[in-house]
């Protein structure tokens, strides 16, 4: 709300503000997410990289922002890079990963890499995927 209100530059000076004791999981997350709703790709990448050296890039919810970052500015291979460090670290992927990396992949026309995200679905016994994948999916190959 503050972002779309009063601007970048109000959420970076509350972001500055914050005593450095109580910059928290959500708050470099909120700030990451302001990123991402700009568009600023490199600013985004380096608060990842900051999560990162935190111990607070272990859940999937930092991963799934810059995956749609780079969804919305096209940059397939930055998604693969990052969907390749979360394996690595066992962060395992959830609804929005499949959903964002897969409308990626459709928007790209990329038969095999869609072929993939299905099989990660149907690897994971855990994993309970609604329609929405399979819908993404769908359309994408009927293109």
């Amino acid at each position: 709300m503050v972002l779309r209100v009063h601007g970048i530059e109000l959420v970076e000076k509350y972001f500055n503000n914050v005593p450095k004791d109580a910059k928290t999981y959500k708050v470099y997350g909120a700030l990451l997410h302001a990123y991402v709703q700009q568009g600023s790709v490199k600013k985004a990448e380096a608060i990842m990289q900051n999560m990162r050296e935190m111990g607070f890039a272990t859940s999937s919810f930092p991963y799934n922002m810059l995956i749609t970052l780079y969804y919305k500015i096209g940059e397939n291979d930055k998604i693969e890079v990052l969907i390749q460090e979360m394996e690595e670290k066992g962060i395992p992927k959830d609804k929005k990963t499949l959903e964002v990396v897969m409308s990626a992949y459709v928007t790209a026309s990329e038969i095999s890499m869609m072929e993939m995200v299905l099989k990660w679905v149907e690897k994971d016994p855990n994993f309970v995927v609604d329609r929405k994948v399979y819908s993404i999916a769908a359309n994408g190959s009927l293109r």
